[in-house]
């Protein structure tokens, strides 16, 4: 789909530039700001320098070296004290996984029901004019858009190609291509056609006839008057080859009148494309219209009616027969968008598990990922199909971007969990283990990951709430509120218990000493941890 294809490149553009600028200009500016920091100047104005403020006051614990670096937030010590040890204990676990599978259940339920389309209602703002025209157009129009079935590299002007294709003649096939169209007229609720196929090859072949002494003249007589055989409902003797081409351009250039209404000009004008040199018609169309479109379901219902109809003929007829009508260009996508979604989260899911795997250095760490961003989502979709949006090129990219952000929420907790840092596990309380790990997790990065992804995707995603474009409040508004509530519920409620119980051991040896990071995560858990909350155990 090229909607879904641009957006592939332009984010994959821009996610290659924020990857450069991170870990350069990002990098950079961070060094900067830590000397402003320990110089004691002010953040907005770094030219003035605030009296009383210098390195050795700022540092924790009289350690130089860690000045700007902030002692445990309330946020943070909540986790460690209160949520990470009531999250992980057992019977909440149970809980846990419990209920999220039956969210997961209830998500995959509702999949069948989420409506496919994208109402052009959406697209305006919502006090224009315009939603009254549409809603009265859907209320009270009952004429459908006209259909044409179109034919392809046909030699009309042989015998057995004109019975393939006419339904008004006795030798024509029983399963011709208008006898098809007319049967499926009559059961208008599955085939949504409304009238009458207005048929060129019937139309020209009665226009040749005799009794109609105001159609086909040649002189002062008609054009088939002393023709040996006559003409004939059976088609025996009628035109073939350059006969058949001669007449039926005379019968395209005759002008059509009260006299004559089977002649071609007006209705068939172009209706058909004639090859003198093969003898034979490239291109013809079969003309009738749909019953009343009322909303974007009725749309898609005749779009696919209309190529299953096509494929029949072709498939009884052997006649090359595809649909057309003006409205076709915007559904088309709909035939295959929900394999084409599938497929595209399918894969996401896969790049997901492998890439997770390998840079954390456990499969089955990398499995619990993948299987947590695969809830997300689905439960995402469950809930957009409550909250009426419809699946489209629009949403999917939103989907597409849901799992990318879901990975952004897990991938914290995920990394936490397999290199966790000795200095928490050496004062976790009273978890062992896998569970010791993903209390160390929570302790480490969930209040960051609550923070600093949770609650600022959540400010800018209500500023969406108050948009006048509806396309805008159901499109992004609530498939990202979605999408922020339930990433958050995995990576810090189910995440971290999923672990607990499937996670894996990652490259790094918990016994080997973490670097920088590590370090300064120790002097700073030393610094604000008494010492009767120390506690050693395995893990």
């Amino acid at each position: 789909m090229p909607a879904v294809r641009n957006f592939a490149a332009y984010a994959a553009g821009a996610v290659f530039i924020n990857a450069i600028l991170q870990v350069t200009m990002f990098i950079s500016v961070l060094a900067l700001n830590q000397k402003r920091v320990e110089a004691g100047r002010a953040d907005c104005f770094p030219f003035i320098k605030v009296k009383g403020a210098d390195s050795n006051s700022m540092a924790i614990a009289g350690m130089p070296g860690l000045a700007g670096i902030e002692e445990e937030g309330t946020l943070q010590r909540f986790i460690r004290k209160t949520y990470a040890p009531a999250l992980l204990g057992k019977k909440t676990k149970t809980a846990v996984i419990t209920i999220f599978l039956g969210f997961f259940t209830i998500g995959l339920a509702l999949l069948p029901n989420v409506e496919l389309g994208l109402d052009q209602r959406i697209a305006i703002p919502s006090d224009s004019y315009l939603i009254k025209y549409f809603d009265d157009l859907y209320d009270y129009f009952e004429a459908g858009p006209p259909v044409y079935f179109v034919t392809k590299d046909l030699n009309a002007t042989a015998r057995p190609h004109q019975q393939q294709i006419c339904g008004r003649f006795s030798t024509c096939e029983e399963f011709s291509l208008a006898n098809i169209l007319e049967q499926e007229r009559k059961r208008p609720e599955i085939s949504y056609i409304a009238d009458s196929t207005a048929s060129w090859i019937d139309d020209f072949l009665f226009w040749l006839n005799p009794s109609l002494e105001e159609c086909c003249v040649d002189g002062s007589h008609t054009c088939f008057e002393n023709r040996n055989p006559p003409w004939n409902v059976t088609l025996h003797g009628m035109p073939e080859g350059q006969e058949f081409v001669s007449y039926l351009e005379r019968w395209l250039e005759s002008p059509t009148t009260s006299e004559c209404p089977l002649a071609g000009k007006a209705a068939y004008g172009n209706a058909l494309v004639v090859d003198n040199s093969s003898l034979s018609i490239p291109a013809s169309h079969f003309r009738t219209s749909h019953t009343p479109m009322h909303s974007q379901s009725d749309f898609i219902a005749a779009y696919k009616s209309a190529r299953r109809i096509a494929n029949d003929i072709t498939a009884r007829t052997g006649v090359e027969v595809f649909p057309y009508s003006k409205f076709y260009i915007f559904f088309d996508q709909y035939v295959s968008i929900v394999r084409l979604s599938a497929a595209l989260i399918g894969g996401a899911l896969a790049f997901i598990l492998v890439l997770s795997s390998v840079l954390l250095g456990s499969l089955a760490t990398g499995l619990v990922v993948t299987v947590t961003v695969g809830m997300t989502v689905v439960d995402i979709i469950g809930t957009i199909s409550l909250a009426g949006v419809s699946l489209n090129a629009v949403s999917l990219v939103n989907l597409i971007i849901c799992v990318g952000i879901s990975v952004e929420f897990c991938a914290h907790i995920a990394r936490a969990f397999s290199v966790p840092s000795p200095s928490l596990l050496e004062r976790c309380h009273s978890f062992r283990g896998k569970d010791a790990r993903a209390w160390a997790a929570l302790v480490n990065v969930g209040a960051s990951v609550f923070s600093g992804i949770t609650v600022t995707k959540l400010l800018g995603v209500f500023v969406l709430a108050f948009t006048r474009s509806k396309i805008f409040e159901i499109y992004y508004f609530r498939v990202w509120l979605a999408l922020v509530i339930w990433a958050a519920l995995h990576a810090l409620v189910f995440l971290p218990v999923a672990l607990s119980f499937f996670g894996g051991v990652g490259y790094a040896d918990p016994d080997v000493d973490g670097g920088l990071e590590q370090d300064l995560a120790s002097r700073r858990y030393r610094a604000m941890m008494p010492d009767e909350e120390y506690y050693s155990d395995e893990y």
